[in-house]
């Protein structure tokens, strides 16, 4: 027996998917996220964005009394460019499921894809630091984020790491 739907028949139109929304809305709401204290996520509708930055001056010389300033330029920095992904996941029910569901599972199920959602972002959030750290994901001056041999655009590196190799832990 094949089950009739709105995805399958988009004129058998029920209006369930606004009770769902809001499920999965009170499921995200009481979730609190932890990638936004570490992460600076923002939605766009561009396809990528490139991030450009500039060094900044080098020290301050001492200047004597009458004498002119020494002057510095402004010069560019590293440019990163960012590719957006999308994510989604959804699932279907009629009216009659929900009138039938004696046990609440589709709004457990709504739960639980407001928790899946979160989680991903989360995922997502955290592979930059721990997966791709050391070598896929790659910073703008071409190096792994955990490296120690950052190149600096006014001359010389810098590191991120530790002296001695350790891991990381919570």
């Amino acid at each position: 027996m094949a089950v009739q739907v709105r995805g399958t028949f988009t004129e058998l139109y029920d209006g369930v998917d606004k009770t769902i929304k809001t499920i999965i809305s009170d499921a995200l709401s009481e979730l609190s996220p932890i990638y936004k204290q570490y992460c600076n996520m923002k939605s766009s509708d561009k396809k990528f964005e490139r991030v450009v930055s500039v060094t900044p001056f080098g020290d301050v010389p001492q200047k004597a009394e009458g004498e002119t300033y020494t002057l510095d330029l402004i010069r560019a920095g590293w440019t990163k460019d960012f590719t957006h992904v999308e994510f989604g996941l959804g699932f279907e029910v009629t009216e009659t499921a929900q009138e039938d569901d004696e046990h609440d599972i589709l709004i457990r199920n709504a739960e639980m894809l407001a928790f899946s959602a979160r989680y991903v972002q989360e995922k997502t959030a955290a592979d930059s630091f721990h997966n791709n750290g050391f070598g896929s994901e790659t910073t703008p001056d071409g190096v792994s984020l955990y490296n120690t041999a950052h190149v600096l655009k006014g001359g010389g590196t810098t590191r991120n790491m530790l002296s001695t190799d350790a891991d990381l832990s919570i």
